[in-house]
């Protein structure tokens, strides 16, 4: 049986886009524009873009703040990554 290997760099990748859509599908199902959202977790607009956008993988506070403004759990915006799991070793 032979794994697929992805790079660090594709992992990184494919975990900003599945992550910044769960927060785009979270924030538009709590009426909030990116603008609302950013000034909610003292952030920036440009920021939630980016990371909406898979450009930037948020660290550790800023997805405890994005969850708790959206009511979400962080487990709800970053597990399971189902996107990824065809890359993980079984």
């Amino acid at each position: 049986m032979s794994v697929q290997v992805m790079s660090s760099a594709a992992w990184k990748r494919a975990a900003a886009l599945a992550v910044g859509q769960r927060i785009r599908s979270a924030r538009v199902a709590a009426g909030l524009s990116q603008g609302g959202l950013a000034e909610l977790c003292a952030s920036h607009r440009p920021i939630i873009c980016r990371i909406e956008k898979g450009r930037h993988l948020p660290d550790l506070e800023t997805l405890y703040r994005v969850a708790h403004v959206l009511r979400v759990s962080v487990t709800e915006l970053v597990a399971p990554l189902n996107v990824l799991q065809r890359w993980l070793p079984r």
